[in-house]
């Protein structure tokens, strides 16, 4: 995770433009934490709710390229959410074989 003495920093980095990818390398190179750039903006969203800024002059949804990026990310959302039902699905799958086995030694 992420070290409680550098959260400050990342949250300065970013509030001065730096991107994810850069405050990861940054990360590496002087701290040697290998942390993703989605974690840390995983943890830098859900640590910093109003730093999530919506833009007055954002394009309306009208607007076919914006329109394209929300159907991409709806899509890239659906397909994990896909991915992970399948995780649970088999850790389900394979929990339940494990208590078969488990009474049947018992039972024995």
């Amino acid at each position: 995770m992420i070290p409680e003495k550098v959260k400050s920093e990342i949250i300065r980095r970013r509030a001065l433009g730096a991107t994810w990818t850069s405050i990861a390398k940054w990360l590496q190179e002087e701290h040697g934490v290998d942390i993703h750039r989605t974690t840390i903006q995983r943890w830098y969203d859900k640590e910093n709710p109003s730093a999530v800024v919506v833009e007055e002059d954002s394009p309306p949804v009208d607007d076919l390229g914006t329109r394209v990026k929300l159907d991409k990310k709806v899509a890239t959302y659906k397909s994990e959410a896909d991915f992970y039902k399948k995780l649970y699905q088999a850790s389900l799958k394979d929990n339940a074989k494990k208590e078969i086995i488990v009474d049947a030694i018992k039972s024995e």
